[in-house]
């Protein structure tokens, strides 16, 4: 039985990768805001003063110009992740792909602060898949059916089918109570601050004045 509800896990990790003939020449700082977004520049710098990255072993300024087969270490602060849910369902499987019913409030992927509370993980974990492939996906904060390719092969004819719109993806949404046709109103969006839902948005009305 799998419950719905993963707990906070704190992690430590060290992330290294070299550097190309393609990449050097470029400022660290920008190198890293560019490849890894879930970052702004200015975080990365803060990163990089702190020592928290490292080339060939020795701490850098954030404008330090990368060269080629420069090693990069990255040893992230120690984080709790945020609980998510892991009620996933399997639909179908084959020897080319399986199918997924994602429940809200989980990450499809590594990403952020969910390095280890996200579907794919979940499943490399649970001994049931040796490889798989993300071929498209949904926020975070949206159920839906997800598909995963068992290989690199099929992973580029299915992404090339949703970019064709062969495969096609339709969203369903619940609302409560009973809507006018229509209605007018003056106001503006603004991120819901009181919502976990990162795209949540509340709508604040303005006075017309004249």
């Amino acid at each position: 039985m799998i419950d719905p509800i993963i707990d906070s896990k704190k992690f430590e990790e060290l992330f290294q990768f070299l550097i190309s003939k393609e990449e050097s020449g470029t400022r660290l700082d920008h190198f890293l805001s560019k490849k890894f977004t879930y970052h702004s520049r200015t975080t990365w710098q803060k990163e990089i003063t702190e020592g928290r990255i490292l080339i060939s072993s020795k701490t850098v300024k954030p404008g330090v110009s990368l060269k080629e087969g420069d090693l990069i270490s990255y040893h992230p602060i120690q984080k709790e992740e945020p609980p998510v849910r892991n009620d996933y369902k399997i639909l179908y499987e084959d020897e080319f792909f399986v199918a997924v019913d994602k429940p809200g409030d989980l990450p499809i992927h590594p990403a952020g602060i969910y390095r280890k509370g996200n579907l794919l993980t979940f499943l490399k974990e649970s001994g049931k898949f040796k490889d798989l492939f993300t071929v498209h996906r949904l926020d975070r904060e949206t159920s839906g059916v997800i598909l995963f390719a068992k290989n690199s092969e099929i992973a580029s004819i299915l992404s090339k089918s949703f970019s064709l719109g062969n495969i096609q993806k339709y969203y369903i949404t619940k609302v409560h109570g009973n809507f006018p046709k229509r209605k007018s109103a003056y106001g503006i969006l603004k991120p819901d601050l009181s919502s976990k839902i990162r795209k949540k948005r509340t709508f604040v009305p303005l006075k017309l004045i004249f």
